[in-house]
C-alpha cells in the first residue's frame, strides 16, 4: 500500500577504513527494512518471545559478537545443546520475520582502477544502501521511508556520519527530495531492529570473503535480500565495491 510507513535499522561489520586487514578484509553496512506495523505487532513480539524462552527475560540484549563468543546472555545457555537449540531458534525467527535486507560492502582485497582512498567507506556504503531502499519503495509504490536508525558511535562520529550521508544522498538522488534524517541509538537502547542489523552484518561480511558463518546461515539472509520486481538473484540486495 502506498501509505505504508517503513523503518530502516542499520549497523556495520568490520573496520570503517580501507587498510589491509588479513583477518577480516571487508567493511559491510547492513540495513534491515520493516513495514512499521509489522515491526511493532509481529517482529518485536517474535524476538521478545525468543529471548524469554532462552534467557528468561524479553529484554535480554541480543548481540552477534556475544552469541559468537558465547558471552553475555549466551554464556548462560545450557551447554552445547542449549546453544545449538538457541542458534536454531534464532535462525528460524529471522527466517520467519517479515523484513528485508539490503547491504553494501567494500572488499578490501579487490583491486580497483579507481581507488576510494579519499572516501570514508561508512557514509558511502550507508548512502548507497538507503538510496536503493528508497528507489525500491518508490518504484513499487509500497509506501514511504519514515525512519532511519543507525547504531550510534559517539556524538562527534554520528554528526559527521549524518552530514556525509546527506551529502552523498544529494549526489545520488539528484532531484529526488531528501527523505528522513538519520537517527542514532546505542545497543543499550534495546531496539530489536538494531539488534537484527547487528546479527546479519557480520555473516554478510564473512560471505563476501567466502568464510561461512555458522551462527546464522547466509542462505537465510539471502532469502531476505531486497530485490527488484522479478529479480531472482540470491544476492540481489548485496552491493560489493572493490577497494
Amino acid at each position: 500500500m502506498a501509505n505504508e510507513r517503513y523503518l530502516v535499522f542499520g549497523d556495520e561489520s568490520g573496520t570503517a577504513d580501507l587498510r589491509d586487514d588479513p583477518y577480516f578484509p571487508v567493511f559491510a553496512v547492513a540495513m534491515c527494512v520493516f513495514e512499521e506495523t509489522a515491526y511493532r505487532d509481529i517482529v518485536v513480539p517474535m524476538f521478545e518471545n525468543l529471548k524469554l524462552r532462552h534467557f528468561g527475560r524479553p529484554d535480554a540484549p541480543l548481540h552477534e559478537r556475544d552469541i559468537r563468543m558465547r558471552q553475555g546472555p549466551s554464556a548462560g545457555l545450557r551447554g552445547e545443546s542449549g546453544w545449538r537449540e538457541f542458534a536454531g531458534d534464532l535462525s528460524d525467527v529471522i527466517d520467519a520475520a517479515p523484513f528485508a535486507i539490503t547491504a553494501v560492502a567494500i572488499d578490501k582485497r579487490a583491486p580497483s582502477s579507481d581507488p576510494l582512498q579519499a572516501i570514508d567507506p561508512y557514509p558511502l556504503c550507508a548512502s548507497i544502501g538507503i538510496e536503493r531502499i528508497e528507489r525500491r519503495l518508490t518504484s513499487s509504490g509500497d509506501g514511504r521511508l519514515a525512519r532511519i536508525v543507525f547504531e550510534g558511535r559517539g556524538r562527534k562520529e554520528d554528526r559527521r556520519l549524518r552530514a556525509d550521508v546527506m551529502a552523498f544522498r544529494r549526489v545520488l538522488k539528484e532531484q529526488i527530495a531528501i527523505q528522513p534524517d538519520m537517527e542514532f541509538a546505542t545497543k543499550a537502547a534495546g531496539l530489536i531492529g538494531l539488534e537484527m542489523a547487528d546479527l546479519v552484518a557480520y555473516p554478510i561480511g564473512r560471505s563476501v570473503i567466502d568464510r561461512p558463518q555458522a551462527n546464522l546461515p547466509i542462505e537465510i539472509i539471502e532469502r531476505k535480500f531486497l530485490r527488484g520486481q522479478g529479480d531472482q538473484r540470491a544476492r540481489a540486495g548485496l552491493v560489493v565495491i572493490p577497494r
